[in-house]
């Protein structure tokens, strides 16, 4: 079991922040003797939940390598006619 101080610092928040989480329902906890607990598996859980996955646009456009300046729209259209990068 952790404690809110010990999730805060895995989570890189405060441990307000982290209070906040419990309270809202966001993150499962328990009282134990007066003290608030964050199971392990439950913080997983969260994070598991809590993954921000890329869109399909972003997927899309990612960053490649880059062309180089050649000077003028004329050589850049030649380039990508010819499928020089």
């Amino acid at each position: 079991m952790l404690t809110v101080v010990d999730v805060a610092a895995r989570l890189g928040l405060s441990a307000k922040a982290v209070r906040g989480l419990i309270s809202r329902g966001e993150l499962p906890a328990y009282k134990v003797a007066g003290r608030i607990r964050v199971d392990a598996d439950d913080l997983a859980a969260y994070l598991d939940h809590s993954r921000v996955m890329p869109s399909p646009t972003a997927v899309a456009f990612a960053p490649g390598p880059a062309m180089p300046v050649r000077g003028s729209l004329v050589a850049l259209d030649a380039a990508v006619r010819s499928g020089d990068e």
